[in-house]
């Protein structure tokens, strides 16, 4: 048995002669730190085929036996197998089963192997290393057993800053320094960073790109041997600090904060104070990523500063903040607010007082979303909370905001609101008196009216009362009826729009008419002769004149036949026997009253021509007038009439004759029976039953001319 100081021993069956043979061709190199155990070929020794070298590792019982390397030349051998560089070598903890095969693995030229056919047998506490390849292994080289370095393990990298990240790992239990290898991609090439020597457990790469993505991986190093690479990490450099940022009221309850966009931020995120130097809380953004470059911080107190810093963030992490920047929140808008008109170019703009307001700015536009614009008011400075905006158009409306100031500036404006201005004064005015109970009032119309009022009173400055209409008066004139008859009334008038009645007009005046006067109470016709009747009536006080009226019938057509101041008329050249009817009219100033509803009436006598001889007589007659003729007659006689039309133009008055018996007596022919025209001669007959007279009467018809006739009678 061979013992070395680190506390391990070689056991070997054979001799100690041969041992130490084995060591002039042999190097055994112990490493207490890293516990290695090492067998050494050089020249053309080698470990032929069966070949065995047995050893014991004492007081190790919890030892691992963690790599098998074979170092040195290529062998060649069928019986090799290759792997890639970094594969994991065989674990093999003690103490392990009896007749266990690890894999010894070649490093050489930079790539690694395994040589499947060399194993280790295990007796109790003995470990045999045995060649089972078919060939010797030849060459010059070295066999290690033992505990060698494991790459870095927990490797994690996260940003530092914007140009930095840290990688940091675990330590590796006998390594003397660490590598650090950096790739811009996760399979592209890794080259190994050259700081001075990392000792430590964690390593600052900095002066790296704004928002840079790098992939590390770490190697741990002692004085013989470099560790496999470790899995590989990756990290993204943080953001910078936005700037500019800005800061700016957006409302009473809102600041709008900015800042240009920095390359590679995927969001920002924003932090408020109360003070420039105090804490800055981040805020709980709506909606949660903030992508664009401006974010409107709302739920504010009016009339208060606030500080904001920004940090823009990506997958690395959140970036530094931002300098602090700061706004103060406007005045609260004055509310309510309301607007009235105040004339027919004038409104007048209300509001309740802001605390902490100095004055007060107005703004004024035609449409509730168009622009609206400061007015330039007087006084300079509205400090009170209501102003008058004058100089308007009539009936137009406008649409106007508030805002309150103070030395820090304009506050929020106000919702709008809006009036109508109301509408002009009517003018010109008239009032024309219609009848002894109404007035037409006409005015001029009003631009914007959408109706008109119509005030009236007693005396010119009296109390005027608004008329009560029937309708709404959309024209321009007006009738007030039921009036008192020769009394004066006043009147004005005022246009209305939706907002209401603009100012009266100024007064104007006109006096109803007398009343017409009632007609007589009573009118009566007496006949006068056989061509005429008389008419009269009683009296009607205040009348300057009558108005005379006749019909044929009494519901017939009263037709005017003159006027006359007294209160009896005698009406000529009626027919004989015929009856007329009259009413009576009485008249003023105001002009003819109604017809009396009593009418009179009365039939003018008949004044008869006697023909009892043969004789012929000859008439004339005018058309819709008539004569009377009497024949007398003898009881058992035979009378003939005979009458001739001596007219040849048709125009001129023809006539029909009929005969009756006297008065009261039964009809003998009819007037169609005995019409005749154009010289033609008609003759009837008739047999007196009884002595008495035959009235005939004669009428004009057909023309407007008078006509020439003539008439007579014989016995039988």
């Amino acid at each position: 048995m061979l013992c070395f100081p680190s506390g391990i021993c070689l056991a070997s069956e054979k001799s100690n002669e041969e041992v130490n043979a084995m060591l002039k061709n042999h190097f055994f190199c112990f490493a207490a730190a890293a516990v290695i155990i090492a067998v050494v070929f050089s020249g053309c020794d080698t470990l032929e085929k069966d070949d065995s070298v047995d050893f014991i590792i004492d007081n190790q019982s919890s030892y691992d036996l963690e790599d098998v390397r074979i170092s040195g030349k290529t062998f060649t051998t069928a019986n090799l197998s290759f792997l890639q560089k970094g594969t994991s070598s065989k674990s093999v903890p003690l103490p392990p089963e009896t007749g266990r095969t690890i894999t010894f693995i070649r490093k050489d030229a930079g790539v690694e192997c395994s040589i499947d056919n060399v194993s280790i047998s295990i007796r109790e506490d003995r470990y045999t290393i045995q060649n089972r390849t078919l060939v010797a292994l030849s060459g010059s080289g070295k066999v290690e057993l033992g505990k060698v370095l494991a790459p870095p393990s927990a490797v994690n990298v996260s940003a530092a800053s914007s140009t930095s990240v840290t990688i940091s790992w675990n330590p590796v239990t006998g390594a003397q320094e660490y590598y650090i290898y950096r790739s811009s991609t996760a399979d592209g090439a890794y080259a190994k960073l050259t700081p001075a020597v990392i000792t430590g457990t964690s390593y600052t790469d900095s002066d790296l790109p704004n928002g840079a993505s790098y992939y590390y991986k770490v190697t741990a190093k002692n004085a013989d041997y470099e560790s496999g690479q470790s899995n590989a990490v990756s990290a993204v450099t943080i953001p910078s600090a936005p700037s500019p940022v800005s800061a700016s009221a957006a409302s009473s309850s809102g600041i709008t904060v900015s800042w240009n966009p920095v390359t590679g931020a995927q969001e920002y995120f924003i932090y408020r104070s109360s003070t420039a130097d105090g804490a800055y809380a981040k805020l709980t953004t709506t909606p949660a990523a903030i992508t664009g470059t401006s974010y409107t911080d709302t739920g504010l107190f009016p009339r208060t500063a606030y500080y904001y810093k920004v940090a823009a963030s990506n997958s690395g992490g959140v970036g530094e903040q931002s300098g602090a920047v700061s706004a103060t929140t406007l005045l609260a808008p004055p509310s309510p607010v309301s607007a009235t008109a105040a004339s027919s170019s004038g409104i007048t703009v209300s509001w309740n007082p802001v605390t902490g307001a100095q004055e007060y700015f107005i703004y004024r536009s035609s449409t509730a979303d168009g622009a609206y614009a400061k007015l330039t008011t007087t006084p300079a400075a509205i400090t009170g909370t209501s102003y008058t905006d004058m100089g308007l158009s009539v009936g137009t409306a406008y649409y106007y905001k508030v805002a309150a100031s103070n030395s820090g500036g304009a506050g929020e404006q106000s919702g709008a609101v809006s009036a109508l201005t109301i509408p002009d004064v009517p003018s010109p005015v008239s009032a024309v008196t219609a009848s002894s109970s109404s007035i037409t009032v006409s005015w001029s119309a009003v631009t914007g009216a959408q109706e008109y009022y119509i005030y009236r009173s007693s005396t010119a400055d009296g109390a005027y009362a608004k008329l009560t209409t029937t309708a709404a008066i959309t024209g321009t004139s007006y009738t007030d009826t039921g009036l008192s008859s020769n009394t004066a009334y006043y009147y004005k008038v005022a246009a209305r729009n939706s907002v209401g009645a603009g100012e009266q007009s100024i007064s104007v005046s006109a006096t109803t008419l007398i009343a017409l006067l009632s007609p007589p109470s009573s009118v009566i016709a007496v006949a006068a002769s056989s061509s005429s009747i008389t008419v009269s009536w009683n009296a009607v006080t205040g009348a300057q004149e009558y108005y005379i009226y006749r019909a044929t019938s009494a519901d017939g057509s009263y037709t005017y036949l003159t006027n006359i101041t007294s209160t009896s008329y005698t009406d000529t050249a009626l027919s004989s026997g015929a009856t007329y009817y009259y009413k009576v009219a009485a008249y003023n100033s105001s002009g003819v009253g109604s017809m009396s509803s009593s009418y009179g009436y009365a039939t003018t006598s008949v004044s008869y021509i006697d023909i009892n001889d043969t004789y012929w007589h000859t008439y004339t007659l005018s058309a819709g007038a008539s004569q009377y003729y009497r024949i007398y007659v003898t009881a058992g006689t035979t009378r003939n009439i005979v009458w001739k039309d001596y007219d040849y133009d048709s125009s001129l008055c023809d006539i029909l004759v009929s005969a009756s018996w006297q008065s009261g007596g039964a009809e003998i022919f009819s007037p169609t029976d005995g019409g005749v025209r154009n010289d033609e001669v008609r003759i009837k007959s008739f047999y007196a039953s009884s002595s008495g007279y035959v009235i005939l009467k004669v009428e004009g018809f057909s023309a407007s001319s008078t006509g020439n006739y003539s008439i007579g009678c014989y016995d039988e």
